[in-house]
């Protein structure tokens, strides 16, 4: 199967989770740094809305990831083993949503669903059901569930009809 590209969006997140790491102290970059980036550069459209109630909760949130002092951001952070995982999933979710191109959405859909996953932990602690995350996507307009088949095949009429919402004859 061919691989699905990273939409602008996506690409940003990555570069701000690599600064992220760093200035949480990390060594390495883990999904809850994509979880965080993505906030960080997307407030409105991320699950920020989801998990935090304010800026000051996501704010402390932040706080308490760190692992030591912020680092200078220099030179390349490795994946941990569940962000790559992550990474792998989310090429799925693209396709199970008939996505031509990958966004941050289907990244945190994907490390949502790996119950070993740094994001997955932190939705259990939150009493967040890891289906929440890709519903949650839904209302937001950023993913769209697949159409269901139609019962048989449709004529170009049929087809028209169920355009315009008038349902298959």
């Amino acid at each position: 199967m061919p691989v699905i590209p990273f939409s602008d969006s996506l690409r940003k997140v990555l570069a701000q989770s690599r600064l992220t790491a760093f200035a949480l102290g990390g060594d390495r970059i883990t999904s809850l740094h994509f979880l965080v980036a993505d906030c960080q550069l997307h407030p409105i459209s991320s699950l920020k809305g989801l998990l935090f109630a304010s800026d000051t909760h996501f704010q402390r949130f932040c706080e308490e990831l760190r692992q030591g002092p912020p680092l200078p951001p220099a030179g390349s952070l490795a994946l941990t083993t569940e962000a790559e995982k992550a990474l792998k999933a989310a090429q799925r979710v693209c396709r199970q949503y008939q996505d031509n191109t990958m966004d941050p959405c289907h990244l945190l859909v994907a490390a949502s669903q790996n119950p070993k996953s740094v994001v997955s932990h932190l939705l259990a602690n939150t009493n967040i059901a890891s289906g929440e995350v890709a519903t949650y996507y839904v209302r937001k307009g950023q993913l769209f569930p697949k159409a269901a088949p139609a019962a048989g095949p449709l004529t170009l009429i049929g087809k028209l009809r169920q355009l315009v919402g008038l349902g298959h004859p």
